[in-house]
């Protein structure tokens, strides 16, 4: 672990080795991506070995060898006495059996386990932290890791059960946590990994880290600190997901990247594994050296395992010709090989499953073709409340969309504070603020962020540029220097709707007009001229429950009206449910969440919940309700239109940095001043 300003960890869990799952080619697809993010060292939680499959492994062994045993006695036996050699027992055989396939495991998965590097060639180290479960490494788990590390440097054994892992010169560190008790389906994703970092942070005396990790899971998740004490994650699989035993559903890797001195949260980058995996059969290649015959039966194999009555409806010769060339194609010894199942009735023809699991090469995109889509995602910004972060939402989102080169601003809903509830009688929102003003304030903000990051890239641009400003070179200048804004309406936006108004009329009128002048002033300033900025506007500013990214990825924003649930993934599953985006914006419940699901159809979909722009309310303190106040900022990466690869962090405003206006109180102290009095 090598001291500097920024260090990025890379996350793997659930190898399973031994189990029918565990796969070669995605522990080196895992190596080819984290040597493109240049991570700086590996963590594996959870998973090295699957203690159920090694069970069974031990089990078939012994059998055999008893068997043989038993032989072997019988022959003994017809020797003198004196002339017998020892036959172990059976109690023997399980012990040498037992230490026999610790060794051979070891050094199965020295062979297997890849050598990771960075960027510079160099080997980096993988930390291996266990679960002692049976569901996962169980046992034997700390006996394989303790044998591996002594046949690779590379690795090194750091716990059982926790793991906390220091950051040097950064002053930050992570906590690895797998759970101590078995398993159980749930339907939310949450369920199993916040009890688990809940009950550690009931437990132990020591301070709390810098970022929680939950491994095994093989779920996604990331919820920043705010209504949380510390950030907190949890890791999908690396293997191809079998019996589900939990709300399985992510393989995949995690890379995690800390800064010195950041003020925003980690950025968590996860890449998707499981379209590789799902279509791995697409992945297999026929040798050329088969026949034409045997071409076709592969091929029909690779979509799905097949008995000899459905490869003779598949294809246009015989029983036996099926049969024939079958056999011929063993005896040629090409791979993969053709094996048949014989516990599945009649037996069906597959791919040998063991070289699936050590030989199979995936077929992977490299980075540098990904298409990226970039949002800074926020909503609740409840313009007129007197709690809102107006100074952090006019200062710190252009400084973040700079910094980032983000291209879409989204805000899901709720713009104004709105009046409804006697709000401005209860002194939450500044007096006076009526529905129009706090309309115009929500434009008056959202454009002024939106202004500032145009007149920084547009004025880039214009000094890059050396050649002739024709109408058509200023209109790309200005398309490329403006924000794309996706926005919809929230429940407090619609209480206008009892008075007869249409939600955030008033609103998108100021904010269009406020960006056609914004745009005209600097395109004054450089002595330029364009005639359809409305137009362009009008092309910039998207409403919609569903729309498309730059990229063609689908987009879903949504604005649940109903309260937030204890299960952190509860909302962000269930309205996942309720769209078809592959991503999904949706705010309202003051809490910021990021959930990962895989669809069969639409493959990797990301949730995005964004927190508030208010730092509290009357409602949610009476209710003991913290907030995540501030905003996310997200990178999609997609590949022929799926999701390979998401970047989030979560950014948070500091409630000490209130704008605060006069309260009705401090209006009355001012005038009983001004009378003297």
């Amino acid at each position: 672990m090598i001291a500097t300003s920024k260090q990025r960890v890379g996350f793997i869990s659930r190898i399973d080795y031994l189990s029918p799952g565990f796969r070669k080619g995605l522990l080196e697809v895992a190596a080819r991506y984290f040597k493109y993010e240049n991570v700086d060292f590996l963590v594996l939680g959870g998973g090295l070995v699957s203690m159920r499959d090694f069970g069974k492994r031990k089990k078939r062994l012994v059998e055999e060898l008893i068997e043989k045993c038993k032989l072997q006695k019988l022959e003994e036996m017809e020797k003198e006495p004196e002339d017998r050699t020892h036959i172990p027992t059976q109690q023997e055989i399980r012990e040498n059996t037992h230490q026999s396939l610790m060794d051979d495991i070891a050094k199965e998965l020295s062979r297997l386990i890849p050598v990771f590097k960075n960027k510079d060639d160099k080997t980096i180290k993988i930390y291996i932290v266990l679960s002692t479960i049976n569901a996962y490494d169980g046992a034997i788990g700390s006996d394989v890791a303790d044998r591996l590390q002594q046949l690779r440097e590379d690795i090194v054994f750091w716990d059982e059960t926790s793991g906390r892992f220091p950051i040097k010169g950064i002053d930050k560190d992570f906590w690895v946590l797998l759970s101590e008790r078995a398993p159980w389906r749930n339907k939310y994703f949450s369920t199993g990994p916040d009890r688990l970092v809940e009950d550690k942070q009931m437990q132990s005396s020591q301070t709390l880290p810098s970022l929680w990790v939950a491994g095994c899971g093989a779920v996604s998740i990331y919820r920043p600190a705010g209504e949380l004490s510390r950030p907190r994650i949890t890791l999908p699989a690396l293997h191809k997901l079998q019996e589900v035993i939990a709300a399985e559903n992510q393989i995949g890797i995690r890379i995690v990247e800390f800064k010195k001195n950041s003020t925003s949260q980690p950025c968590v980058i996860t890449y998707d594994f499981k379209s590789f995996a799902s279509e791995e059969k697409n992945h297999i290649p026929i040798s050329e050296k088969a026949n034409s015959r045997q071409r076709r039966i592969l091929e029909a194999i690779q979509n799905e395992p097949q008995t000899i009555g459905m490869l003779e409806d598949a294809l246009s010769f015989s029983r036996e010709t099926i049969e024939n060339e079958i056999v011929e194609y063993g005896k040629s010894k090409l791979q993969p090989a053709i094996v048949r199942d014989k516990n599945s009735g009649k037996g069906k023809y597959n791919i040998d499953p063991g070289w699936l699991q050590t030989r199979l090469r995936f077929r992977t995109p490299s980075p540098d073709t990904f298409k990226e889509d970039s949002i800074l995602a926020f909503g609740c910004l409840h313009a007129g409340y007197r709690k809102t972060q107006y100074q952090y939402f006019i200062n710190r989102v252009p400084e973040l969309i700079l910094q980032h080169n983000v291209k879409c601003l989204a805000g899901a809903g709720d713009f104004i504070a709105g009046l409804k509830h006697n709000l401005h009688l209860r002194g939450e929102i500044y007096a006076g603020f009526d529905y129009s003003t706090q309309e115009e304030l929500a434009a008056d903000l959202i454009a002024g962020a939106m202004l500032k990051v145009f007149r920084v890239r547009f004025k880039n641009e214009v000094d890059k540029y050396k050649k002739k400003f024709t109408p058509k070179v200023i209109e790309e200048l200005v398309r490329a220097a403006l924000l794309l804004f996706y926005y919809i309406e929230g429940n407090h936006d619609k209480w206008v709707l009892d008075l007869g108004m249409q939600p955030l009329n008033t609103f998108i009128l100021c904010l269009k007009k406020e960006l056609e002048n914004g745009i005209h002033e600097e395109l004054s300033r450089n002595n330029l001229v364009l005639e359809n900025v409305r137009e362009l506007v009008s092309d910039h500013v998207i409403y919609g429950r569903e729309s498309t990214l730059p990229s063609g990825i689908t987009l879903s924003m949504r604005h649940p009206e109903m309260g937030r649930m204890m299960t952190s993934s509860g909302r962000a599953q269930q309205t996942l449910d309720d769209a078809d985006g592959q991503v999904l914006l949706f705010a309202n419940f003051h809490v910021g969440t990021e959930v990962l699901r895989w669809e069969e159809e639409t493959g990797q979909r990301l949730a995005l919940q964004a927190g508030t722009l208010v730092s509290g309310t009357d409602f949610e303190d009476g209710k003991n309700k913290s907030v995540d106040t501030g905003v996310a900022v997200t990178k999609i990466y997609s590949h022929e239109g799926r999701i390979i690869k998401t970047a989030t962090f979560f950014d948070s405003a500091s409630e000490d940095k209130l704008t605060e206006l006069p309260d009705a109180s401090e209006i009355k102290q001012s005038l009983l001043k001004s009378l003297n009095i």
